[in-house]
């Protein structure tokens, strides 16, 4: 089925919140595929908006390559857009800083209002399992509020991975 469908990343397995404690009913992506990445960036929701600096396809495939394992894993659709929501998520937090460093108030009220938009966007929303909404909503209330310093902790919690993501999606 899954070949039917034209790419091998996918299984055509489920996830199945009826037969068990499992709530994400999206289908398991072999990240091990040879066509996994080009899979994943199909995959880029239009939702998920980008600082003006980065191509959502090159954002999309440096995002799957980080999701990617050496020798592939299971990962439910799910996880794939939630991993470009919050490495989007971050560069909208790179760019407020940046912003804020320059003192430009209209990027820097940009940055806030999408990182108050991006804390509501369905994959989160979906893996929420309680406190994550609210986290992100703090930060993008910081950001609102000119807060740095809060931002810049919420930035720094993120692995080196989410930088390189930013540098190679340029």
């Amino acid at each position: 089925m899954a070949v039917g469908a034209g790419f091998l990343a996918q299984t055509g397995i489920f996830g199945n919140s009826s037969a068990s404690t499992e709530e994400d009913d999206t289908e398991y992506i072999n990240t091990g595929s040879h066509d996994y990445e080009s899979y994943a960036v199909a995959q880029w929701p239009a939702y998920i908006v980008l600082p003006a600096q980065y191509d959502s396809t090159r954002f999309a495939a440096a995002t799957a390559a980080y999701l990617k394992p050496a020798d592939g894993a299971l990962v439910q659709k799910t996880t794939v857009i939630w991993t470009f929501e919050d490495a989007a998520r971050y560069a909208w937090m790179r760019e407020w800083l940046d912003a804020d460093t320059r003192s430009d108030r209209p990027a820097a009220a940009r940055a806030a209002d999408m990182l108050t938009e991006a804390a509501s966007w369905p994959a989160t929303v979906r893996a929420d399992g309680g406190g994550v909404v609210d986290h992100f909503s703090d930060v993008a209330r910081a950001a609102r509020d000119g807060d740095r310093a809060t931002v810049q902790d919420d930035a720094l919690r993120y692995a080196d991975d989410d930088q390189a993501i930013l540098e190679q999606a340029r």
